[in-house]
């Protein structure tokens, strides 16, 4: 928070009661998938802070991209297929597509990372938006601890 009496910046700890004291405005830089750096200009304080995310649409129908509002770290992550109408939408930044058989006809390897990138919830939603001649086959690329996702 800006001083104009004194012509600082004060950062508070979100969790506890500290805070320091700076004299320059705070930039912001990218680092990784972790977070951002909230740093002075002359190096004088910084501290990690998490990136505020958006999902945007990518036009791939493997990906779509995850951007920080904040500093220009991006990265891909998987689409999350769900029935939408006739079709099937991802459950994340909301990219259309006719059928995830785009993601049906990826080789076995490839569709075995593709759902080991999904999360348990997002393993669910899959599996049930496919067809019933297709959920044996991702059943059967899912690590035995995964098994009780398809009862």
């Amino acid at each position: 928070m800006y001083s104009a009496e004194t012509e600082d910046y004060t950062v508070k700890c979100r969790d506890c009661d500290y805070s320091v004291r700076c004299t320059q405005c705070p930039e912001y830089y990218g680092t990784d998938g972790t977070g951002h750096w909230v740093s002075c200009p002359d190096g004088c304080y910084s501290f990690l802070e998490p990136h505020t995310l958006r999902r945007v649409m990518s036009g791939d129908l493997y990906t779509h991209i995850v951007e920080c509002t904040v500093c220009d770290y991006d990265s891909t992550e998987s689409h999350t297929w769900v029935s939408y109408g006739t079709g099937y939408r991802c459950s994340v930044c909301k990219m259309l597509s006719d059928s995830p058989p785009i993601i049906m006809s990826l080789p076995d390897p490839e569709l075995e990372a593709y759902l080991a990138s999904l999360s348990d919830e997002e393993l669910e939603e899959f599996i049930a938006s496919l067809p019933e001649d297709q959920v044996d086959r991702v059943t059967a690329l899912l690590p035995s601890d995964d098994e009780h996702l398809t009862e």
